[in-house]
């Protein structure tokens, strides 16, 4: 029972693959079980459940939601959620808005450093004009003009950088506390877990490794907000991390997921379905589908 229960469409800003695109790609990975969990939004998931649905596989109705807690941006999956719930048309609308309203002033703060972007060709590749950092790499590294600059070399071919070199620039550049960074206002932990249950389903933290890294006290924080569970198989973490998140799991009687966040090409070196977790997939899906049925 092969799974990757984090996966993104083009209904995500930085995604590349449209949901028929990216069915294909879980069909070649051989997958059985999979998750669309598209940020802010389950439009990728009604797409699928209205035109795509196949027999041969079988969906875990997912979403990724930014929140935060102790000024720590988060990322808090919800599975088994209902995709039709309205409280996600109004997230995704209120997050849409205010990347939109940033996406001028990120552009700015990006050309403030040096760095040569044509604003007509980040517009070709937009999100329905959002700019993100993603795109304005992609640009930035594609323009000749930019050849020699400094802040770029990382990302380029042999770099430092260079396994993803989009979104390792978003977070050399432009996440918090970086040059670039355009701050935005995102929901609460508790809010979103109130989503998640609201619609139905039960949440997970995202790829701890990425932002609460080993940090125990703030992880039991987390879960004491109805946070049950933890991507431990995770494309972004170490053996070490993974072995760290594994036994704060068991010790916590947590559920574990597997997921590889797979985007595109604004993360090339992520492949889906390349996680490997100790259990057996198997034994993870029997465990979340059991804790979704209990929700």
């Amino acid at each position: 029972m092969k799974m990757d229960l984090h996966l993104h469409t083009n209904h995500s800003s930085d995604g590349e693959f449209s949901v028929a695109q990216l069915i294909k790609k879980v069909k070649a990975a051989k997958l059985r079980v999979f998750a669309i969990a598209d940020h802010n939004s389950t439009e990728g998931v009604k797409e699928y459940l209205t035109h795509f649905k196949d027999e041969q596989l079988m969906i875990i109705t997912a979403i990724e939601i930014d929140c935060v807690f102790n000024d720590t941006h988060l990322h808090v999956l919800g599975y088994g959620i209902d995709p039709y719930f309205e409280g996600f048309d109004q997230l995704r609308a209120r997050y849409f808005k205010q990347d939109l309203d940033n996406s001028a002033l990120l552009l700015k703060k990006v050309r403030d450093l040096g760095i040569v972007v044509d604003e007509k060709q980040v517009q070709a590749i937009s999100f329905h004009g959002v700019i993100n950092a993603e795109m304005i790499a992609e640009v930035a590294l594609a323009d000749a003009r930019n050849a020699n600059h400094a802040l770029l070399k990382p990302f380029r071919k042999g770099g430092t950088r260079s396994d993803n070199p989009y979104v390792n620039f978003y977070w050399d550049v432009c996440a918090p506390g970086k040059p670039a960074h355009v701050p935005g206002v995102y929901i609460t932990l508790k809010a979103a877990v109130d989503l998640i249950h609201a619609a139905g389903g039960i949440a997970i933290l995202a790829h701890p490794g990425n932002n609460v890294h080993e940090d125990e006290s703030l992880l039991k924080s987390i879960i004491d907000h109805n946070v049950i569970g933890l991507e431990t198989y995770s494309s972004y973490h170490s053996q070490a991390q993974v072995d760290f998140y594994h036994k704060f799991a068991k010790s916590q009687d947590l559920i574990q997921t597997i997921g590889s966040d797979f985007h595109g090409k604004t993360k090339p070196a992520i492949k889906i379905g390349q996680c490997q977790s100790y259990e057996g997939d198997a034994v993870l899906f029997s465990d979340l589908i059991r804790a979704i049925n209990r929700s």
